[in-house]
């Protein structure tokens, strides 16, 4: 199935060309058998079109929520590890921890941040999604 939506344009123009030269074959002995090869192949275009329009529209509106939770789950590692950076700062203002430890959690941090966004895919998303399911906010109810 996944090779049928892959190809999905090549086997619908196939379809189309199958569709209008079948019907001038099965008609070719009317009286005007090009009017109605010609209507034939501008029915099959109109009906191209819309159906293209219709899976370019929902691809965009899948792109458009993977790029939203993509925001989501940025905003959270980074606000997470930022977290992390200015509790090891305070707590090396407040001479409760040392400075090569505060100093090895800041690193460790900006590394964490580093390397998500280096290895930023669907794979990582979904994971991400899985982690949190229950703790993602709900998605707005017009995004269909």
């Amino acid at each position: 199935m996944r090779k049928f939506f892959e190809n999905l344009e090549l086997i619908l123009t196939a379809a189309g060309l199958l569709v209008i030269f079948a019907v001038h074959w099965i008609f070719q002995q009317s009286e005007h058998p090009w009017a109605l090869t010609a209507a034939t192949a501008i029915a099959v275009g109109v009906l191209h079109g819309v159906i293209f329009w219709i899976v370019r529209t929902r691809q965009r509106r899948i792109r458009q929520r993977t790029l939203e939770d993509a925001e989501r789950m940025l905003k959270d590692i980074v606000n997470n590890q930022l977290c992390v950076i200015i509790f090891a700062a305070d707590m090396h203002k407040k001479d409760q921890m040392p400075f090569k430890t505060a100093h090895a959690h800041i690193t460790s941090s900006v590394t964490a941040i580093h390397g998500m966004l280096d290895n930023l895919s669907e794979e990582s998303l979904n994971l991400w999604k899985l982690k949190y399911k229950r703790g993602l906010p709900p998605e707005p109810s017009g995004s269909n």
